[in-house]
């Protein structure tokens, strides 16, 4: 959380040093804007600062572009509108996100005050994009004052933030899995699958430590191993092999963790890519989309989902299936 408060203090120092001066207001917000976006990940617990971390990151990209290009003197006036009207944006998203924790933590947190941070960042941004010189009225001067009285505000309702989120326990970190995948050489789905998994265990509230391993045949070997441990002599997209016998809503525990890795190995699933391509085809949607589909469907298996028969069991799989991966923002487009 010491990030954000740095980050904040750089943004801040942007605005209190006047425009015009070379190019050394460009900077601090630019770095401003890197730590902030590293200091959202720390609070990646709240769907809301998700998304300001992804802005974060967006407009540190586009001031890094502006501040590169004023070194040898070039300004681009654009892009320097577009760098500030992300500002402004971020600074309404943090000023929403806190509004929605308001009433759930309670802490006094004051959304109102931030409101009239970003409002004042409106009005900076609006009299910085119609002035290009000091009239009468020191505009520039204007426009750096309202950003440093927006930022002192972040700053205070930040602090206000991050002591509530400590007090409600919203500030663990999520654990480290570890997921292995032996897919075939070059395969470039490896790290999808990875992430799909540590989502998928994150909205199951898995919260220690898990090892997942998956192997990715074609339909020759998952119709081996399908014969040696089941019995059936056919081919099928996925086989799933829990190594604990978990009910749905269930988690592994921390005392079952292997003491010289401080992980729980929750089980294998083996994926067929031959049977993935085919259905993906007969569904009508992508290789990838199948994929992470059948990777979510085995990690419920792992952690005790079936779909033994055709009613509320299956039912209770599918929807947990479709929140992991809307939440993905994998769709069958």
């Amino acid at each position: 959380m010491g990030k954000l408060y740095i980050g904040l203090i750089f943004a801040l120092l942007g605005g209190i040093i006047k425009l015009g001066i070379g190019n050394v207001d460009l900077l601090p917000p630019f770095v401003g804007y890197i730590l902030m976006a590293l200091a959202f990940r720390e609070l990646s617990g709240v769907e809301a600062f998700r998304r300001c971390r992804a802005v974060a990151w967006l407009a540190a990209l586009v001031g890094g572009a502006v501040w590169a290009l004023a070194l040898p003197g070039l300004r681009i006036p654009a892009l320097s509108l577009m760098n500030r009207a992300l500002g402004v944006y971020l600074a309404w998203m943090v000023a929403a996100g806190m509004g929605e924790l308001e009433a759930e933590l309670d802490e006094g947190l004051n959304a109102g005050r931030l409101k009239l941070a970003w409002m004042g960042q409106v009005a900076a941004f609006a009299v910085g994009a119609v002035t290009t010189s000091a009239g009468p009225f020191d505009f520039p001067t204007f426009f750096t004052l309202m950003m440093a009285l927006a930022y002192l505000l972040f700053f205070n309702q930040s602090r206000k933030l991050y002591r509530s989120l400590e007090r409600a326990g919203r500030l663990e970190r999520a654990p480290e899995h570890e997921v292995h995948v032996d897919g075939p050489p070059d395969w470039p789905y490896e790290p999808t699958l990875q992430r799909v998994v540590n989502a998928a265990l994150e909205a199951e509230g898995v919260d220690v430590p898990c090892v997942v391993e998956v192997s990715v045949t074609d339909d020759a070997g998952i119709r081996r191993i399908n014969l040696d441990t089941r019995g059936i002599d056919a081919p099928t997209d996925v086989l799933s092999f829990p190594a604990f016998q978990l009910e749905p809503g269930d988690k592994p525990l921390a005392e079952w963790a292997d003491p010289d890795t401080d992980k729980v190995y929750l089980g294998e699933m083996v994926l067929s890519l031959e049977r993935a391509r085919e259905q993906a085809v007969e569904y009508n949607h992508s290789l990838e989309r199948e994929l992470c589909y059948l990777t979510v469907h085995s990690v419920l298996h792992l952690l005790g989902y079936d779909h033994l028969d055709e009613g509320p069991m299956k039912a209770q799989m599918r929807g947990r299936e479709e929140t992991v991966l809307e939440h993905l923002g994998i769709t069958r487009n």
